[in-house]
């Protein structure tokens, strides 16, 4: 999983251009960024760099690695899926913990997509059915790994004669 915090995390890795691009890359994913930072103590990495990679520093990696450690097998597979999904560790990091819903990582993970759609126009038939599916990925598995994680008690009960 900290593979895709360096090679596919999409909030780490802006445009330079158009400039009104990057006004909506900055005020859809700062918050996100702001939360990982406040929420893990972590400070993710930014960059408008095609060369550069957004690395963590080793305590920042040791925080995360301990986070995922948590989770079983089950758990770490849903949040994988998440993170493939919608190309990005914080965005599922942010579901996981309920700071945003799976509704707005999806649309916060297409971006630049949306932002082609209000500059030129829908596809239709495609775009719509292209969302619904992600949604209903990302939707099953983060389900996974919530309830993978979850913990109860289970009291058994006993038989009245």
């Amino acid at each position: 999983l900290l593979y895709f915090v360096h090679q596919i995390n999409i909030v780490s890795f802006r445009c330079q251009e158009p400039d009104d691009l990057v006004e909506v890359q900055s005020l859809s994913w700062d918050p996100i960024i702001n939360w990982v930072n406040k929420h893990y103590q972590i400070k993710p990495v930014i960059t408008d760099s095609m060369t550069s990679l957004a690395k963590l520093s080793p305590l920042d990696k040791e925080k995360l690695t301990r986070y995922f450690n948590s989770y079983n097998i089950w758990g770490l597979t849903g949040i994988k899926s998440c993170v493939e999904n919608l190309k990005s560790v914080y965005l599922t990091l942010a579901m996981l913990d309920g700071f945003c819903s799976v509704a707005k990582a999806v649309e916060l993970s297409q971006i630049e997509m949306l932002f082609q759609v209000n500059r030129w126009g829908d596809v239709p038939s495609y775009h719509d059915v292209e969302n619904a599916d992600l949604n209903a990925r990302v939707s099953a598995a983060l389900f996974l790994a919530l309830l993978s994680h979850y913990r109860h008690d289970i009291k058994i009960k006993t038989s009245i004669k």
